[in-house]
Parts: structure tokens; sequence; C-alpha cells
């Protein structure tokens, strides 16, 4: 019965003004109740009173995570941190919403409580992505999707996978986005969610404006039309008839766009709508109309739209600017042009300054998190000492009291011989792990050094070749060659010096890397010879890591002394795949072969070694300190009647993320 009463109470403290002391009220109903229901119904009262009053809502979760905590209510606990959580990031306080999504995260984990943990998850990266930190951000919604995905939980799934493909939309990573709304919608459509399916398709028909498949993305968005006329939502329609209208101003057809543009602006006389989708309205009719040629009703238009925007943000703004300069520059008012045009250079430099602030405070509240996470590992720490303190005094007491006369003395002797040796043998201890510490990172450098010496080495060999190459098109008098080689060394150059000061580079920049240097090697030698680079899909190019400038060499020798010498069609394949921990890397040629190579070198009497290839082996005797699993091969390839038809070189390298 209490609970029905507690419930009913919040439901009217969602739709009424209610005073502190009605609100005491109704707390102390709440907190008459037991067990878990208590601590539910807190909860529940918490999230009403976020309307209301911050502070009421926070004080309200406490209660809720103390309450749940003395009855080991664990699951309960984890969701009054996550609320607490959602409360500070709904009023902007970041560095409170994280460190309380912290901990829920960590309670889940250890009282494995999967819904909660990837709840937390969730949430840290709603905060992350509001802050603009979207490398976090993106982190913890793949925490959650995995462990959504392992247990089972198809809703939680689908909200993270919506999530995803807004994170990514604002990243620009817009085909990921298109996949992880895909997949969001697939469970909506496997649940039945109709609603969060036809949100789902709005933001899908976006992708496919900026493909530009107008006709697609107006398709889906009739669907999501019909949809929103069967449930009466007349709210949701107004921004489908921008978006329709949008896509058809897009396909140049002006009379579609201002007809939904009119329905649009209609629905805002009639209907309680935010100034950004009438603002919409009126900017799509406006260039419609500009378009056309009717610029009086464009500039009414654009005044409409003008005012609407002064309320919203920097980029709608900047839009009406935009449109007011050029309806003005084509009506040759150079005047009112200028002056919308020198607008929107000033809120294009205060764009560039707000983000540059939201920057400075993504650094700050890091920081903030930082030292809280210290300070409450510090409470910690001395809670733990305080408690040892206790019980070691309450051992000491008892053994006063059994302990009488001559075996106190005797017992506090030997006490305090066996103390002196325990703290001698724990600085011994502390002294050989900060020893074997020091030396361990004692090996790292030394380690580090060696590799930045070794590719030392290898760039000005790479650059002196280079340099060669342009020099014979000069001597030549080969001016376009020179040109074109001219502009990919200065490429490949800058390359090299964006990643000189690491020693290692991601997949991603060597395969850059690589192809800038084929791409000069084709052209020095007339493009004798085609290439492809396959890539596995599994490998992450981004975080996997290789030594710098390491296939180079390996890819030198196979054109200079195993296709250039071949009469006839000359290819190089480059395959890259993942096995195990290590990255396959397989260079393969149709050239002459390593013996044919060897008998043209002897027959020119060439003794040196590719200094190249050199440095590179020192290098992978380097990676096998690290990790054994590093080593390169050589397969001479043949045909099925034994004739020699090329080279492959395979070279396995440890992963390093």
């Amino acid at each position: 019965m209490k609970i029905k009463i507690a419930l009913a109470f919040v439901w009217f403290l969602c739709y009424n003004s209610f005073s502190g002391q009605e609100i005491d009220s109704l707390i102390n109903v709440v907190k008459s109740q037991k067990d878990t229901t208590r601590v539910n119904s807190l909860l529940l009262l918490g999230k009403a009173l976020r309307q209301i009053s911050k502070d009421s809502s926070i004080a309200t979760f406490d209660e809720a995570i103390t309450y749940a905590k003395s009855i080991k209510f664990y699951s309960g606990q984890i969701k009054g941190l996550r609320f607490r959580g959602i409360t500070f990031g709904m009023n902007h306080e970041y560095t409170d919403a994280i460190l309380n999504f912290n901990e829920a995260v960590a309670l889940g984990i250890k009282y494995n409580h999967p819904q909660e943990t990837a709840d937390a998850y969730n949430g840290l990266g709603v905060v992350y992505k509001r802050m603009g930190e979207y490398v976090n951000s993106l982190k913890n919604y793949h925490h959650s999707l995995t462990i959504y995905k392992k247990n089972k939980l198809k809703v939680g799934e689908a909200v993270t996978c919506t999530n995803l493909g807004i994170l990514y939309d604002l990243m620009g990573e817009y085909e990921d986005s298109y996949k992880y709304y895909n997949a969001a919608y697939k469970i909506d459509d496997s649940l039945g969610n109709i609603k969060s399916k036809n949100l789902l398709l709005s933001n899908i028909s976006i992708y496919h404006t900026r493909k530009k498949e107008y006709q697609k993305a107006i398709s889906i968005l009739q669907e999501v039309f019909k949809y929103y006329i069967k449930t009466n939502s007349k709210d949701n329609l107004i921004p489908v008839y921008n978006n329709i209208s949008h896509n058809y101003k897009l396909l140049k057809a002006y009379d579609s766009t201002i007809y939904y543009a009119d329905k649009a602006i209609e629905f805002t006389k009639n209907n309680s709508i935010s100034a950004f989708d009438a603002s919409s309205a009126y900017l799509n009719r406006a260039e419609a109309y500009f378009l056309k040629g009717n610029f009086t009703k464009a500039i009414a238009d654009s005044k409409n739209n003008f005012e609407l925007s002064k309320a919203l943000g920097f980029s709608k703004r900047l839009e009406s600017y935009q449109l007011k300069a050029r309806i003005y520059d084509s009506l040759g008012n150079y005047k009112e042009s200028m002056a919308a045009y020198k607008m929107v250079i000033a809120l294009k430099d205060s764009l560039f300054d707000e983000n540059k602030v939201k920057q400075y405070k993504s650094e700050e509240i890091k920081q903030q998190v930082y030292y809280k996470n210290e300070q409450i590992a510090n409470q910690k720490n001395n809670i733990q000492i305080l408690n040892r303190d206790v019980k070691q005094g309450k051992i000491w007491n008892l053994f006063l009291v059994t302990i009488v006369g001559l075996f106190i003395v005797s017992m506090v002797l030997l006490y305090q011989k066996y103390s002196f040796r325990n703290k001698t043998n724990l600085l011994l201890r502390s002294q050989n792990e900060l020893i074997g510490q020091q030396k361990k990172e004692i090996e790292l450098i030394n380690e580090e050094l060696e590799n930045r010496m070794l590719r030392a080495q290898i760039n000005p060999h790479f650059i002196f070749n280079a340099l060669n190459s342009i020099q014979h098109f000069i001597t030549i008098n080969d001016k376009i060659s020179t040109l074109k080689y001219l502009t990919k060394f200065s490429s490949l150059l800058r390359q090299i010096l964006e990643n000189s000061i690491s020693s290692k580079v991601s997949v991603e920049d060597e395969i850059k890397f690589l192809k800038i240097y084929i791409d000069l090697e084709a052209l020095r030698f007339d493009d004798s010879f085609s290439y492809e680079i396959k890539i596995d899909e599994s490998i992450d190019l981004y975080n996997a890591e290789v030594p710098i400038l390491f296939l180079q060499p390996f890819i030198e020798n196979a054109i200079l002394h195993g296709l250039l010498p071949k009469v006839g069609e000359k290819h190089l394949k480059i395959s890259i795949e993942l096995e195990g921990g290590s990255l396959i890397f397989e260079i393969e040629d149709n050239g002459i072969g390593k013996q044919a190579a060897q008998i043209l070198k002897d027959k020119k009497k060439i003794e040196y070694k590719s200094r190249g290839l050199s440095v590179t082996e020192q290098r992978i005797k380097m990676l096998q300190k690290e990790d054994d699993k590093g080593s390169v091969s050589y397969i001479d390839l043949k045909s099925d009647d034994g004739l020699v038809t090329g080279t492959k070189v395979i070279i396995k390298v440890p992963i390093n993320n």
C-alpha cells in the first residue's frame, strides 16, 4: 500500500509545483518503507525531483545509495550512482558525473551486474561526447556494447548502437554511423520498438542525403511521415517536413521545396515548436525563392529566419548571414552584402574561440577527475590505516591484560625483536624491488635508443635514393616527371618528418607511406610495373603499430632486383593479415627470383649488401628481444614445371596497440 502511495506522490510531483515542506513529507513517506522497495522508491523519487531541484534530487539518490549499501542491495547502489551521474551531466557538471559513473562501473564489475555496468559505461560515453572527447566516448560505448551483446541485453544494445551512430556522425565517419544505425534498426524491429525505428529512419535519411541519394532519403522520410500522421505526433512532423524540403532543394525541385517548407511553417503556427525547426523551414523556403529568382519573398523569409536564429547557436546564425549576403549580393546591394559577410567571418572566429574554450574546459575536467580520484584513494588508504591501528590496539590491550610479571617483559622483548626483523626484511625487499624496477627502466631506455639509431640510418638512405631519381629526371630534362616526382617526394618527406619523433607508427600511416614510395618508384621507372595492397579487414589500422619505415627496404629490394631485370609484365603484391598476436606482411613479386638476381649482382660485381635490409634485420632482432614472435623468411615461387615465377618475403611482426 505504501509503495502505491509513494508512486502516486511521484506522479503528482512530475506535474505539479510542490513546496519544500511537501517534498520533505513525501520523502518521509518513502523512507518509512523497507528493503529493496524503499531503495527503488527513493530512486524513482530522485528522478522526479530532477525537474524541481538538483540538490534535492542528489540528496534523495544519496539516501538510496546509503540504504542500499546497508542491506547489501548492490544493484540499487549502482543504480543510485548512475542516476547521480546522469543528474550531474544534465547540469553540465561533468567532473562529478564522470566520478559517479566510474564508481558505478567499478561496483558493477565487482558484484557482477552486467546490466548496470553496461548502463554506466553508456553514461560515460554520453558525458565524454558532450565534452567533445570523442575518443573516450567511443571507448566507453564499445565497452557498453560488448557487455550488452555478451549478456544478450537487446534493448541496451540498440540504445548503444544508436549512440555510436550519433557519435560517428559527429566525427564525420558517416559509413560507420550508417552501419550502427542499421544495427540498432534491426534490433528495434525485432523487439517491435516502432517509435525508436522511426527515429532511426530519420537519422538514416541524413546519411543518404550526404551520399547525394536524395530520392532515397525522401522515400525513407515519407515512411516516417506516415507513422507520425498515424500516431498524431504533430510536433514530430515539422523536422520531417524540413528534411524533405531540404532534399528537394538539393534536387533543385524548388516548387516541392517550397511546398514542404510551407507545411512546416504552417505547423509552427499551431504547435509549440522550437525556434530551430521554425528557422530551418524559413531558411529552406528562402533559399528556394532565391534560386527561383523571387528575391522579394526570399528577403521576407530571410528576415524571419534571421529573427529566429538570434536565439540559436553559431551554426544557425552563420547560415542566416550567409543567405542574407547571397541575396543582397544578387540584388547589387553590396553594402548590405558586405555587412553580412563581415558577420559570417566574425561568427566563424567566435565558433573557433568557442571550440578552444570547450577544449580547455575538457582538459580542466580531466584534471579535476584525476585529483578527486586521488583524494578518494587517499581517503580509502587513511580508513584502512585507521582500521588497522584500531585492530592492533585491541590485540595489544588483550596482550597486556593476559600477560603478567616476567612474562610481560620477555614477550615485549620478543615482540620488539620480531618487529625489528620484519622491518629490516621489508626494507631490504623494497630496496631490491626498487633496484629491479630501475634495471628494467634502463633496459627499456637502451632498447628505445637502439631503435632510434636504427631508424636514423634508414631515413638518410631512403632520401638519398629519392634525390638520385630527381637528379636523373633533371639530367634528361624531363620537367614533367621532375615536377611529379618532387610533389610526391615532398609528401613523402613530410610524412617522414611528422613521424620522426616516434619509433613506431600506426599501420594506416605505414601504408600511406608505402603507397607514396611505390608511386615514386613507378614514376622513376616509367610505370614499368603495377602493384596492389590487400589488408585484412579485422586489423585495427589506427591502433595497431609497427616500426616506422619497416617494409620499405623489402619493397625496394623486390622492385630493383626482382621486377626491373624481368622482361614482360611486372607486378608487386603486398598483403597484410592478422594472425594471433602478430601482423603478417607478405611482399610477393613475379620477378626473376633470388638466384637470378644474385647472378646479375655477381656479373656486375656488386659486392655490397643492401643497407636498408641490413638495418631492418637489426630492427627485427630488436623486436625479438621484446617478443620472440618477430621473424622474416624468403620463399622462391615456382610454377608446376619448376620454373621460377618470383619471390615472396614473409615478415612476422608482434602487434603493438
